[in-house]
């Protein structure tokens, strides 16, 4: 994509690497389309390390409390 692009090309021409991106999402979350939603962003970020020459994807494994995801 043309931001991707962007991103990479200003990375680099200031020698910025990109060595992780973050996928976190509630990868457990009991609510399924959120759940969906989130597998669907997770593969939309995987798509673009590339572009980004980022081999990194950061998760975690989410919690099952519908209120907060970091409890």
């Amino acid at each position: 994509s043309e931001v991707v692009s962007l991103v990479r090309n200003e990375t680099e021409s200031r020698g910025i690497e990109i060595a992780g991106v973050s996928g976190t999402f509630n990868i457990i979350d009991p609510d399924e389309s959120k759940r969906k939603k989130g597998i669907e962003r997770f593969r939309k970020i995987a798509a673009t390390c590339k572009g980004l020459h980022s081999r990194l994807i950061t998760l975690c494994t989410g919690t099952m409390l519908p209120v907060d995801m970091w409890k």
